[in-house]
């Protein structure tokens, strides 16, 4: 069995782009690509829906400040469930401390 190809992101604009142009039949194109043209349709439309994003300023940076919000989020995560340890076990060690004093207190002798 043939594995599936893959088409990278400029390959599909090129494909997209040549049927844009109408210069020759969906057909045509995915019979020289070897794709189907059920494929060839879906590449266009979504090529299409996402037309209006090319002409949005910003949205690159949009993206790039996404990405450093996320990465940030991930790093307080990982910061809150490591101070939320150290709080319990530092809460643990000072009730076993409270604890041996209480004893220390209890079991000493009284002084009068």
């Amino acid at each position: 069995m043939e594995k599936r190809r893959r088409y990278t992101p400029d390959e599909k604009a090129k494909i997209v782009l040549e049927m844009l142009r109408e210069e020759r039949t969906v057909a045509e194109i995915a019979a020289e690509h070897e794709i189907h043209p059920t494929q060839l349709h879906k590449w266009k439309a979504e090529a299409l829906d996402n037309l209006a994003s090319l002409f949005t300023r910003g949205a690159s940076e949009t993206e790039k400040m996404r990405k450093q919000y996320e990465k940030e989020k991930e790093q307080l995560t990982q910061q809150i469930g490591q101070l939320s340890i150290e709080l319990n076990w530092l809460k643990k060690k000072s009730d076993e401390l409270d604890k041996r004093r209480r004893a220390k207190r209890d079991d000493g002798p009284t002084r009068r």
